[in-house]
């Protein structure tokens, strides 16, 4: 997640920095905790389900059902591994943070992020955490990297260009 924000972030100016809050577990009400639960409650009654199919249909009457097999699946772990450090060699835990916040870094094309393990205060400092600085667009081993940056995403699709998330204009901070 921290590595597609981050490709965002530098995609879209008009955002100064994202924030990610992960929320006490237990303490939040989502829609999408709402939608598992009115599943659940239709399962409960079904004393046997013998397709998978039943499931899309028990889901649908609560929630849309994508198909993964019509949508484009990219690998953006394995992508990440390619360019950021492993997580052990960051200066700060990953597991024990609640906040991050990821900003452009002054090497333009780079990002820094800054792991918080508390919700109200900013001990840390941002890092980078990537492997490499802007060379990495002249190396030979990255350039498939270079062709998804600089290419379409998905062909035949043109309602990709619609824009899901609107920042306000008040204030550059994206928080999720």
């Amino acid at each position: 997640m921290l590595s597609m924000l981050s490709k965002w972030l530098l995609e879209n100016v008009s955002v100064e920095r994202i924030e990610i809050i992960f929320p006490v577990t237990g303490h939040c009400v989502m829609h999408p905790d709402r939608v598992f639960g009115n599943v659940e409650k239709v399962l409960k009654k079904q004393e046997v389900i013998i397709q998978p199919e039943e499931y899309c249909e028990f889901i649908s009457s609560s929630a849309t059902v994508t198909n993964l097999r019509d949508i484009i699946i990219f690998d953006f772990k394995t992508a990440a591994q390619e360019v950021f450090k492993p997580t052990a060699k960051w200066p700060f835990k990953i597991t024990q943070c609640k906040r991050f916040i990821i900003k452009r870094s002054k090497i333009s094309g780079n990002t820094v992020i800054r792991g918080e393990q508390f919700y109200k205060s900013d001990s840390n400092k941002s890092f980078n955490v990537c492997k490499f600085g802007l060379e990495w667009q002249e190396r030979e081993d990255l350039q498939f990297y270079l062709g998804i940056i600089r290419g379409p995403s998905v062909e035949g699709n043109e309602n990709l260009q619609e824009s899901f998330c609107e920042g306000i204009a008040e204030t550059p901070v994206l928080r999720i």
